[in-house]
């Protein structure tokens, strides 16, 4: 899994490329909540290169969500079909919102 961190005007956009599963979460949580502690509210998953989403990767995405909730939101965007149908069996579609671009993520992630 390769992860992409990029600093935007009051939001951060994060590109994931590989499977999130047991053997990559870790590393996935490390580094988004790093960025939560240095202070991120807005933040963008781009995960358009992510073909497999794993239980352990469901726990970060509603971890992430937990910890932004409140005080600001995490955003999905270009998530690929198969992916897209685990989170909405797991029910969490609520607790994020979902872009189908990255374009229309970055116009409306204050909204």
């Amino acid at each position: 899994m390769q992860i992409g961190v990029e600093h935007k005007n009051g939001f951060i956009v994060a590109t994931i490329a590989g499977k999130i599963d047991a053997t990559t979460s870790p590393e996935f949580e490390d580094r988004m909540m790093n960025l939560i502690d240095d202070g991120a509210k807005y933040i963008i998953l781009d995960l358009g290169e992510v073909p497999y989403l794993s239980s352990a990767g469901l726990r970060i995405l509603i971890l992430l969500a937990k910890h932004l909730y409140g005080t600001g939101q995490l955003a999905l965007c270009n998530v690929r079909e198969t992916v897209d149908e685990i989170i909405s069996m797991a029910g969490f579609k609520n607790y994020m919102l979902f872009f189908s671009t990255r374009e229309d993520a970055e116009a409306n992630i204050f909204n």
